[in-house]
């Protein structure tokens, strides 16, 4: 899977949990600045994450991300990323 693709994932996953449409998520946005994400939100956007590319995430290292491109960088360092994904 490429970096564009795994973008596309992360951008419905935080879509779906915020309830907006996947194509105004831009990869430098603050999910907390830009969007008001709280921890339960961060969680369920982790999990969909997760479910989509068959990855497990840390729950210590998804709290840490601010942005879209910080999800795709931190997937792409998991053992388990989708070939092609990378950092």
């Amino acid at each position: 899977m490429s970096e564009p693709e795994t973008m596309q994932i992360v951008r419905k996953a935080i879509g779906e949990v915020l309830g907006v449409a996947p194509e105004t998520i831009a990869g430098g946005d603050d999910l907390v600045d830009s969007y008001n994400v709280d921890s339960l939100e961060l969680m369920e956007i982790g999990v969909r994450i997760e479910r989509a590319l068959g990855v497990r995430i840390d729950v210590d290292q998804i709290r840490d991300v601010r942005t879209p491109n910080d999800v795709v960088a931190y997937v792409a360092t998991l053992p388990s990323a989708p070939h092609g994904v990378k950092a």
